[in-house]
């Protein structure tokens, strides 16, 4: 994590007050909170973006037409909160639900994939 940490005293106990970070992680383009890349859904990119372009790269190989593979894309990012809802409430964990410019860039991360196999495709068919 890229938050540098800062100690205090007050009254004999040590508090870690957060410093501002000014890294391109730290890059607050959408609003309050939300970051251009982070650990969580409430960044635009995070670690699950590389499982969204998977999931374009993979339904491409496998047959998926592009409108399908946008189209389940977009049902999941729908019923995304849903299920983290579900989530809390069976297993008591904090899970966080996705912003709205995160649910945006795993769409596009899954066309990106989609595109990236479709572009391949097309240069080894062309050899």
């Amino acid at each position: 994590m890229a938050v540098r940490l800062e100690r205090i005293k007050v009254s004999k106990m040590q508090h870690p007050i957060p410093k501002e970070d000014k890294s391109l992680t730290n890059v607050k383009l959408f609003g309050p909170g939300v970051r251009l890349f982070g650990p969580s859904d409430r960044s635009v990119f995070d670690p699950y973006s590389l499982v969204h372009f998977s999931y374009g790269y993979f339904a491409a190989r496998y047959g998926l037409t592009f409108q399908q593979t946008v189209l389940l894309s977009v049902v999941y990012e729908l019923i995304e909160d849903n299920i983290v809802e579900l989530m809390q409430r069976a297993h008591q964990d904090v899970w966080e639900k996705e912003d709205k410019y995160n649910a945006l860039a795993d769409v596009l991360m899954a066309i990106l994939g989609y595109s990236l196999y479709d572009y391949n495709k097309f240069n080894r068919s062309k050899q």
